[in-house]
C-alpha cells in the first residue's frame, strides 16, 4: 500500500496502518541513512530519531502535498543534524585533545624537575637550611610562616634565601655545563 494512503488511514487511528506506515518509513529510512555514509550504530540512531519526530507530530500536522515528502525532509533534516553535531563533537575533542596536550609536561620540564630535586639533594647535604627555606618559599607558605617555622626573622629568612638561590642556581649551571 502506497505510505500516502497509510497516513490517511493512520490518522483516522486505524492502529495496523500506523504500525505498518511506521515499518515502512524505517525500512527506507534505513536505507537512506546506509546510502549517507552512516554505520549501523549511527544510521539506527538518526532512524530512531526521524521515526520520533514523524510519531510526534503526524497527527496534528497538516500536510496538504505529500506525506511521504514530509517524512523524507524529517529524515533528510535528521541526518544533517546528526552529522553536523559528530563533526561539532570531533572538533571539541580535537579542541580538548589539544588543550591537554599543551597541558602535559614536556621532556624539557621533567628533565629541569630532575636536575631541581638533584641540586636539592646536594644543597641539603651542605646545608639543610637552605634546602628547607626553599622548599617551604616553592610550597607557597608566606614569609610570616617560614620565619615562624625556623625560628628566624625576616632579614634573617631573606639572606638565606638569597644565598639558597644563588646556591641552587650555581648547581643548575653547573648541570648545565656537565650535560655540554
Amino acid at each position: 500500500m502506497d505510505i500516502n494512503c497509510l497516513y490517511l488511514k493512520a490518522c483516522q487511528e486505524d492502529k495496523a496502518a500506523a504500525t505498518q506506515l511506521f515499518h515502512s518509513l524505517s525500512e527506507s529510512f534505513w536505507i537512506l541513512a546506509r546510502h549517507k555514509g552512516l554505520d549501523r550504530h549511527e544510521s539506527e540512531d538518526v532512524v530512531q530519531a526521524a521515526l520520533a519526530k514523524i510519531a510526534k507530530s503526524y497527527r496534528e500536522i497538516e500536510i496538504k502535498s505529500s506525506f511521504a515528502a514530509w517524512a523524507q525532509t524529517v529524515m533528510k533534516n535528521q541526518t544533517i543534524e546528526y552529522i553536523r553535531d559528530k563533526i561539532t563533537y570531533r572538533r571539541k575533542l580535537a579542541e580538548v585533545s589539544e588543550a591537554q596536550a599543551a597541558l602535559r609536561p614536556s621532556s624539557t620540564d621533567l628533565d629541569l624537575k630532575r636536575r631541581l630535586k638533584r641540586c636539592l639533594v646536594q644543597i641539603s647535604r651542605v646545608n639543610p637550611r637552605y634546602a628547607r627555606v626553599i622548599s617551604l618559599h616553592s610550597q607557597g607558605y608566606t614569609t610570616e610562616e617560614v620565619c615562624a617555622r625556623l625560628k628566624v626573622t625576616t632579614n634573617n629568612l631573606y639572606t638565606i634565601l638569597s644565598r639558597s638561590r644563588a646556591a641552587l642556581r650555581a648547581c643548575l649551571e653547573e648541570e648545565n655545563l656537565a650535560d655540554e
